[in-house]
């Protein structure tokens, strides 16, 4: 991995990108999992939460509007980070292997 990727995973051992990957794989084809945290939380909340930013108008509402949808960003974004530094130890140690 280079210093760059490496540095940008917060000095977290491959070990623990390689073992988040591999137990975020396992909930991605749990349907509990699919059903209430990807469709429910990440798709559905995320779109509700859009369309709800068009029609109030109340300051303190809008306020909690976006809070929610900064929520569901991080817990994206997240996911993103470990499927990312994951696949790359991965690469890395397949490489290694050949």
């Amino acid at each position: 991995m280079s210093t760059i990727n490496r540095a940008a995973t917060n000095d977290k051992s491959d070990e623990y990108w390689l073992e988040q990957l591999e137990r975020l794989e396992r909930l991605e084809r749990n349907e509990d999992y699919l059903k209430v945290i990807h469709d429910g939380f990440l798709i559905e909340s995320a779109l509700d939460n859009v369309e709800a930013l068009t029609t109030v108008t109340d300051e303190g509402g809008r306020e909690a509007v976006v809070e929610e949808l900064v929520s569901i960003s991080i817990l994206m974004k997240r996911l993103k980070a470990i499927k990312m530094f994951g696949e790359l130890v991965r690469q890395d140690q397949s490489e290694f292997k050949d």
